[in-house]
Formats: C-alpha cells, sequence, structure tokens
C-alpha cells in the first residue's frame, strides 16, 4: 500500500509542476531578450550580470527558464554553465543550432584553460554570415554587445540545446501543435 501511494504522490508531483513549454515561443522570448541588450547598448562589465553569461542567464530567464549549473575547475560561471547540462551539440553538428541555443567558447581559444566565453544563437541561415549562425555576444569590458557571425569567433567547444535546459527546468518542450520534440 505504501508503495502505491508513494507511486500517485510522485504522478500527482509531475502532473502538478511539469508543464509542457512552447519551445519556438520561448526561444523567441530568450532571443529577443538577447537583442534587447544589443539595442539598449548594455556594456559588458566582468560581474556575472553585465558580462556574457549574464546575457545568457537573462534570455533564459526572460523565457521563464533558470539555468543549471555544474562544477567549474576553473572557475567561471561559463564554465559551470558548460558541465551542467550532459547532453551537448559538439563542433561539426553547428547544422543543429536553432536560435536560442546557448553556445561556448575555449579560454583564450586553447581546451587547456576550459570554457570562459558564452553566447546565444540569433539564427540560423543568416545572410549576414553567409548562410551561417550569428550569435548575440558582450565580450569586452565597457564595450556593447554584438551580433557576430559564429564561423568568425575561434574557441568554439560546443553547444546546449534550448530544449534541454527546458527538459532540465522539469519541463517538456513542445512545438506550437503542442507536439513534444525529440531529445
Amino acid at each position: 500500500m505504501k508503495r502505491y501511494l508513494v507511486c500517485f504522490f510522485l504522478i500527482i508531483n509531475f502532473c502538478i509542476f511539469s508543464a509542457n513549454v512552447n519551445s519556438d515561443e520561448a526561444r523567441q522570448k530568450a532571443v529577443a531578450e538577447a537583442q534587447r541588450w544589443v539595442d539598449q547598448k548594455i556594456p559588458y562589465q566582468f560581474d556575472g550580470v553585465h558580462d556574457c553569461s549574464g546575457l545568457v542567464l537573462s534570455a533564459y530567464r526572460q523565457a521563464g527558464l533558470n539555468y543549471p549549473k555544474g562544477s567549474a575547475f576553473n572557475g567561471r560561471q561559463t564554465q559551470s554553465m558548460f558541465n551542467g547540462i550532459q547532453n551537448k551539440i559538439s563542433p561539426g553538428q553547428e547544422h543543429l543550432l536553432k536560435p536560442g541555443d546557448a553556445v561556448f567558447f575555449t579560454r583564450g581559444g586553447s581546451a587547456q584553460g576550459g570554457i570562459g566565453h558564452t553566447a546565444i544563437v540569433a539564427s540560423v541561415n543568416s545572410p549576414n554570415c553567409g548562410g551561417g549562425v550569428e550569435v548575440i555576444e558582450t565580450y569586452q569590458e565597457k564595450k556593447n554587445p554584438r551580433r557576430k557571425c559564429l564561423k568568425d569567433m575561434k574557441g568554439y567547444a560546443g553547444a546546449i540545446s534550448f530544449d534541454e535546459i527546458i527538459r532540465a527546468n522539469g519541463h517538456t518542450p513542445v512545438d506550437s501543435g503542442g507536439n513534444v520534440l525529440p531529445s
């Protein structure tokens, strides 16, 4: 009987606290927040709020999501963000990227320094980038955020899908028709 009560409680908890999240709408909110940083020219400050990780975290918060963090051997928030999600989009799989995905870069262009920079995918098939991926980043003290082509950036280490962040928040990513998106 106890086992049935525990199962019943878990099912009720899952139904109450988990939700379907329209991935396309949430992605648009995240990209719009990153673009707001560009439009309002919010200058970079290395403070965890107005730096590259702050931009990505703000974008995800605007979409109603918390970004899970892991450990960081190099003490950087970007490293803990990269380590916070197991499933990643590896370099060479840029065709899988979608607006709202978080992209990560090695510190100083070397894997030894770990992850030291992050940005958010603004568009794919961008005419500004020859049909490639365009990201929004904030990158240098007192400089304004900008759009930049992923192919022109050094040290690309991989990405984390927006849908993985939805799942990490205990929700289910769905398309605009309500269909569950595959992992």
